[in-house]
């Protein structure tokens, strides 16, 4: 039942800030990412097609997807395993 209530209460959240007014704050940040992030030296975007999604996809030169995915995760949460389950 609180899931049920948590997300009427979400849904009524974006409802009032209105979905087009969150599609365009994602198109800002993502304009403003892929900016920031395509002016790394060595890092190279892939997909940068312009109707994309709110992701960046990208590679870094001289390191191995795994390595800089294992980077991000333990980034983002410390407490993540040092092995990473293979995507399925």
């Amino acid at each position: 039942m609180s899931g049920a209530i948590g997300l009427r209460a979400a849904l009524e959240y974006l409802e009032n800030l209105g979905m087009d007014n969150i599609a365009a704050y994602e198109h800002e940040l993502l304009t403003y990412a892929t900016e920031k992030v395509s002016a790394i030296p060595g890092v190279r975007l892939i997909g940068t097609a312009k109707e994309k999604a709110g992701v960046l996809s990208f590679v870094v030169e001289g390191i191995h997807p795994t390595t800089s995915e294992r980077f991000w995760i333990r980034k983002a949460s410390p407490s993540a395993p040092d092995t990473i389950a293979p995507s399925r």
